[in-house]
């Protein structure tokens, strides 16, 4: 029973934390800090580089991560026997 809490609290904990960063990650210089100025990084550095950022190009991987703890939320709160 107690490990169940635990996954539990666990689950929203990082939901709660994926949401935040993902609000904060919607900063273009965040991004910037985060995947351009690494040029020793992964090759999604050429994907959020300046030449393929449109005008909108900078909310999408944010989103992802909004979406991704809302599913995880969603999930875990369903689970909850209430």
């Amino acid at each position: 029973m107690y490990i169940f809490l635990f996954i539990t609290a666990l689950k929203l904990i990082i939901a709660v934390w994926l949401i935040i960063f993902g609000f904060k990650m919607t900063n273009k210089k965040y991004l910037g800090k985060m995947f351009q100025d690494n040029p020793s990084g992964p090759p999604i550095n050429k994907l959020f580089s300046p030449k393929n950022f449109d005008r909108y190009g900078h909310i999408i991987f944010p989103m992802i991560v909004i979406a991704m703890a809302l599913v995880l939320l969603y999930t875990t709160i369903k689970q909850l026997p209430l």
